[in-house]
Parts: structure tokens; C-alpha cells; sequence
């Protein structure tokens, strides 16, 4: 079923003369945060997806469009690496705090 899929979108991008960079494709399965349901007739941890014969990445999380997102589908991982790159933003500026003019 999964492979069936992933041909139709390479049959959808060779008609519209389109590329997909293999080094930059991955897919995400997600799944809901808590389930009482037994999931083993959906396992994919055994599916391989291949696209042109290349096995296409499985991830956990992933950026798409600059926003990080996960199997869970929860904000954690975008804010995590929001806060690290404001905490940066920050501490940069306060070390150069004396070297910025100021206004009269």
C-alpha cells in the first residue's frame, strides 16, 4: 500500500518534469500522542520505502517551510530550537551591548 503511494508520486513528479532530491527526502509517520489501540497490523517499522530504488529516510521530526515538525505533531522540537537561537541572539547582543551607539 505504502509502495503504491510513493509510485504515484514519482509518476505525478516524472510527468510534471519535476526532481526530488533524494539527499533531502525523508518521510514522518504520525501517530496520535495516546492510543489504547494495538497497533500491530500497523507497524511500519518493517516497511521500507524505495523511490527509484533508494530507500527514502524515515524520521522523527523534520524542518519543512522553517517550522520544525514531529511524529507527535507538537510544537516541542520548534521551540527548543527557537529558544536555543533566541538565547543566542541575545547573549550575542549583550556582549557587544558597550560597542552599539546609542541615541541622544
Amino acid at each position: 500500500w505504502y509502495q503504491r503511494r510513493v509510485r504515484g508520486v514519482q509518476k505525478y513528479m516524472y510527468l510534471n518534469k519535476l526532481h526530488i532530491n533524494m539527499s533531502k527526502c525523508c518521510y514522518i509517520h504520525f501517530k496520535p500522542k495516546h492510543t489504547n489501540i494495538q497497533q500491530n497490523d500497523h507497524d511500519d517499522s518493517s516497511h521500507q520505502l524505495l523511490l527509484d530504488d533508494f530507500p527514502i529516510k524515515k524520521v522523527c521530526h523534520t524542518k519543512f517551510l522553517g517550522v520544525i515538525i514531529d511524529d507527535q505533531l507538537s510544537w516541542e522540537p520548534h521551540i527548543t530550537a527557537l529558544r536555543r537561537k533566541l538565547n543566542y541572539a541575545s547573549a550575542t547582543l549583550y556582549r557587544i551591548r558597550d560597542s552599539l551607539p546609542t541615541c541622544p
